[in-house]
This record gives structure tokens, sequence and C-alpha cells, in this order.
């Protein structure tokens, strides 16, 4: 068989795909090309001058004025609050906020005729709002001033559904920066949400690559968030930013990579799918790169967490008074182990609570832990044979250092209980190692 055979029988992607085009051209010169077509002949039958004529009477002039006029101040009305719907909807939590949002759409959802029949029912001198304008001295039905309310009718859900979308995708942590190093609210909308929707190109940039690969991701619970197995969609690539001095108005251009990670498909209902825009300097060129980049990224809550814990939390590296440098960074090495060992421990309890206690603290440890927590009672609390999990020898140590439950101490365990009772538990262990064993 030859190969114009072999393309003329292969299968098409669209099953029917003949009759459905057919369908479809039949249905759009119906609705639309005859009746266009039909107007521009009937305008042919007319001489130039009488076509001027008509085009420059004082009725068609009035009528374009009217309807551009209103128009262009319907759009500006239109541009103001819905904005301000916008931002309410987006950037605020209240009560029906989805019955609003729902609301927005009712002017898409009504065909033209049937709006114009609602508003002028409800706008007549004998509608429901029409009876309280028209003893006031204000007529709505018939009036310009009704062109005006159907024009604003029709044309907030536009403003609200394009500006939606680009306001959802800004990102809060810059406009919170922005608070705190002192902007008003103006200066934050004018230097910071306003330039932030111009510049989308980034955006349209990734969403056109082609999807490098996808991975689960386990997310845990939280306030305003559930507990699933997201489905994450990561796309790649490396583009030349377009970056601006503001203090000299210089421009100049700089090359990064940039790797997306965004939820699809198991987003639940109410929330916001999570999407992370990543810019590196690592390679982004096999998976394995791919996924260093995304794993680097959510780590950055436990190096923080062990920044605390090392400089402000329970090592407070930062209140050492040693004068030599060497001395100083020989001592904040020193609480820098501490400090990942504490961060273990902490980890370890809340993620695998069941692990046995000997994989991460000695035997020493466990039974200082427990003469320590329990006293003499701790032979008849734990069964020699017996193997305690972490959970159980992190609550004990965190006892030891203050922790005084879930309830009245506000969550599980932190780091600071746990260097106290670490404290005590080491010495109770080096005295037991130095014991005989009997």
């Amino acid at each position: 068989m030859s190969e114009a055979a072999i393309v003329r029988h292969r299968r098409r992607v669209i099953p029917g795909f003949g009759i459905t085009l057919g369908t479809t051209l039949l249905w759009l010169c119906l609705i639309v090309l005859i009746p266009l077509a039909a107007l521009f002949l009937k305008t042919t039958e007319l001489s130039p001058a009488r076509f001027v004529a008509i085009i420059t009477s004082a009725r068609v002039l009035h009528a374009l004025g009217l309807s551009f006029g209103l128009s262009l101040i319907a759009a500006a009305v239109n541009l103001v609050f819905g904005l301000l719907v916008v931002w309410a909807l987006v950037r605020y939590e209240f009560p029906g906020r989805r019955i609003f949002d729902a609301i927005v759409d009712i002017p898409f959802a009504l065909p033209t005729a049937v709006a114009g029949i609602a508003l002028t029912n409800l706008y007549a001198e004998t509608g429901w709002l029409g009876r309280v304008l028209t003893p006031l001295g204000i007529q709505v039905a018939f009036t310009p001033l009704g062109i005006f309310v159907a024009l604003v009718f029709i044309g907030l859900p536009f403003v609200v559904r394009t500006v939606q979308p680009v306001l959802e995708d800004l990102e809060r942590e810059m406009e919170e920066a922005a608070a705190s190093l002192g902007a008003d609210r103006w200066t934050i909308v004018r230097r910071v949400v306003l330039p932030s929707g111009r510049r989308s190109n980034l955006k349209a940039v990734l969403a056109k690559q082609a999807v490098k690969t996808q991975y689960p991701l386990e997310v845990r619970a939280a306030p305003g968030r559930k507990a699933r197995i997201a489905n994450m969609v990561v796309r790649a690539c490396r583009v030349t930013l377009d970056l601006r001095d503001k203090r000299t108005s210089r421009r100049s251009t700089l090359e990064v990579n940039v790797v997306q990670a965004v939820e699809r498909g198991t987003t639940p209902r109410g929330e916001k799918p999570i999407k992370w825009t990543l810019f590196t300097n690592r390679p982004i060129e096999t998976i394995k790169d791919l996924t260093d980049v995304i794993k680097g990224y959510s780590m950055r809550w436990r190096i923080e967490e062990f920044h605390r814990t090392w400089k402000s939390g329970a090592c407070c590296v930062e209140e050492n008074q040693l004068r030599s440098t060497s001395a100083a960074i020989k001592w904040a090495t020193i609480l820098a182990a501490v400090a990942v060992r504490i961060e273990r421990i902490k980890q370890l309890s809340r993620e695998k609570p069941n692990l046995p206690a000997a994989d991460e603290f000695s035997p020493a440890e466990i039974k200082a832990a427990a003469l320590l927590y329990f006293g003499k009672a701790a032979k008849t609390k734990i069964a020699p044979a017996a193997s305690p999990t972490i959970a159980q020898v992190t609550l004990w140590i965190a006892c030891l250092g203050g922790y005084t439950g879930k309830t009245s101490s506000g969550g599980p365990p932190g780091s600071i209980v746990l260097a106290r009772g670490m404290e005590s538990v080491r010495a109770a262990a080096q005295a037991l190692e130095a014991l005989p064993s009997d």
C-alpha cells in the first residue's frame, strides 16, 4: 500500500470528524455569517451619497454618541468596582464568599434579552426599585441612566473574571514584605500589585513548556488545608530576566533556570492548588536535577527550624561571649551538632512515632530518661525485654525539660524543652556508662 493510502486511511483522533466539522460550519453560517452577509448586501443597495447622509444624520450621531459615551463611563465604573470586588473575593475570607462569587456569573448565564426585561421590570415605576426611585425624581427605565445600568450589569463579570486569576497568582509574600518595610496600602498597590499584574511573561513561558515529570507530594493537614497526596506537575526552562535598578533606572538581564511545580487534579474544593516557582542556578537537564531543586526548596522549613534552635532557641549560639574568632567558630560548630540532633529527635517523634527508640538513643540514654522520669518505678514501668518507641522516650525527655502536655504547652514537644531534658539525660547517661555493668 502506498504512503498516500496509509495517510488517507489513518484513524483520526476525533471520531466523526467530518460530520462534526460540517455541523459546526452549518451552525456558524446560519447564526453568524448569513445575517452579517445580508447586512452588508442590504447596505450595497444604497448609493454613496445616501449612505453618508444616513450615517451623518442627527439620530444616528446621537445613537452612536449615546452608545460609545455610556459604554466608556460604564467601563470606567466597572474597572473601579470590579477591582474592589475581585480584591474582596481573592484576599479575604468571609461568610457567603462562594455565594457572592457565584452571583458574579449571573449576567453570563442570562440571555441579553432576559437581562433587559428583568432590569426594566425592576426599575419601572411599578417595579421593586422603581417604586422607591420614582418619588425621588429618578427615572431609570427607558432613559440613558437605564442603559448605563444595563451596561454595568453586563460588563462587571468580564472585569472580575479577567482580573481574578491574575490577582490569585500574585504572591502575598511580596505585599507582606512591603508592609513590613513601612509601605502604606496605596504604595503596595501602586508599586507591588499593579507591576506584578503586568509582568506575566514568565507565567506564559512556563505554561508553554512540556511537563518534565510528575511526583506525589504528601500534604499534611493544617488550618484551611486538608491532608492529601497531591499530584505535582513539574515544568522547567531557562529564561532571561529583564531587571531594572530602581535607584538608577538602569536595565540589565540575568539568565536563570526556572523550575515550576504545580498541583493538578488533587486540589480539594475551596483550596488553592500548591504552586512553587523556583529560580535556581543549578542544572535542570535531568529528572534528578529537577528533583534535587524541588527537594531542596521543600526542606526550607527544616533549615529555618535548625537555625532557630541553633541561634535563639535551645542552643543560643548568639549569646556566647568568646573573644577570639576561632573559639567562636568552634563553639558554634559544636552547638550546630547539638541543634541538629535536637531537631532530628523532634522530627522523628512527630513523623515516625512508632520507630524504636534504640534507632536514635543509646541504651544508656534510654535507661537514664526512664530513671529520671519514673524514678524508682522505672523497672516496673518498662519491661526488661520491651523496647520503648521514640515518641515515648522523647516525651519523657520533654517532660524533664518542662513540657506539660499538648493542651497547656500549645502542641507537641519543641526544641527548647527537648534541649533542657537532654542536658539532664546526657549527664545521667554518662554516669550510668561509668558504672560497672552488672
